[in-house]
């Protein structure tokens, strides 16, 4: 390990560590909202759109 990895502070460490989470956070709904969206609206094809953001907000939000 090199010197300046050691150095770093733990503020540093914990905010790099919170924003890989961030992103990976980000890019996994960027992926799965939109699928989990069309499978709602195809399997009740009474739902509305209202309806089925809230459903997904609601079943997502423990993520």
């Amino acid at each position: 390990m090199k010197n300046s990895r050691i150095t770093r502070s733990y503020v540093e460490l914990l905010t790099e560590a919170r924003t890989k989470v961030e992103r990976f956070l980000a890019s996994t709904a960027d992926e799965y909202v939109p699928k989990m969206y069309y499978a709602l609206r195809n399997e009740n094809h009474d739902m509305s759109v209202q309806e089925a953001i809230k459903r997904i907000q609601k079943d997502c939000s423990g993520i």
